[in-house]
């Protein structure tokens, strides 16, 4: 990996650049590199948390994938297969099951990755819901401004869907159904975060970025003081924001 630093394009980041170096040691091209680092998921910083296992071994798992198909798909092919492998991993560890790319074909997979594309356009309007009311306006010297927003229609979560490039609206029929609760966090009115609440535990399921990114630590503390000051309805008293365990959980 060492040697391929070397011949890192200059228009690189460090953490970009030792991915590039990654890639090539695999085998992979600078155009698969390049491929893979335009997807938001795919750019692990391990400066910032360090990386759990099931996440790199999916990390290597496609990176392989895509290296040995690289030829035969197109850029635009390759970033529709990194946002539906992304989206399957994520439902996986979700439902404590396993997902890999290990012995898929190159067919079945497009299939799949464009299947998983019209999913994200269906249309959800019919669907509406009541809130929680968890709603909240968060400002700290340090955390910043956020603003944590429930969405309560198909509408709502389709613009959040397509904003944050992910398939959120397909959960449409389980917050109608009250089994899912789907809410927005946002930063300077900016989307940073879409996360899904289990609205009878009151614990948290799964919190995104775009293109199914894993939160960042600060992130996570921001999600943990809103989860102990309304949604778990602790004592409003309740510091903000407390640590992130490291694990990667709440």
């Amino acid at each position: 990996m060492i040697s391929f630093l070397y011949e890192v394009p200059s228009d690189l980041t460090p953490m970009q650049a030792c991915l590039f170096a990654e890639v090539r040691r695999l085998g992979g091209t600078e155009r698969d590199a390049r491929r893979l680092i335009a997807h938001p998921s795919f750019q692990l910083d391990p400066t910032d948390e360090p990386i759990g296992r099931t996440e790199l071994r999916f990390w290597y798992d496609v990176t392989r994938w895509m290296i040995k198909h690289g030829e035969l798909i197109t850029d635009d092919q390759s970033q529709l297969i990194l946002a539906w492998t992304v989206h399957e991993w994520a439902e996986a560890e979700r439902l404590g099951r396993r997902f890999g790319m290990k012995g898929r074909a190159l067919r079945q997979s497009l299939e799949r990755a464009h299947e998983y594309r019209q999913a994200n356009l269906r249309e959800w309007s019919q669907y509406q819901w009541e809130p929680q009311g968890w709603d909240w306006e968060f400002d700290d010297t340090v955390m910043g401004q956020w603003s944590f927003i429930e969405l309560t229609s198909g509408t709502q979560l389709f613009e959040e869907g397509e904003a944050m490039h992910h398939c959120v609206a397909c959960y449409a029929p389980d917050c109608a159904e009250g089994t899912s609760v789907i809410v927005s966090i946002r930063s300077a009115d900016q989307r940073r975060l879409t996360v899904e609440i289990n609205p009878r535990t009151r614990h948290l399921i799964q919190a995104r970025g775009a293109c199914n990114r894993n939160p960042t630590s600060k992130e996570r503390a921001v999600i943990q003081c809103w989860m102990a000051n309304v949604v778990r309805d602790f004592n409003p008293s309740h510091r903000c924001p407390p640590q992130a365990d490291g694990t990667g959980n709440l």
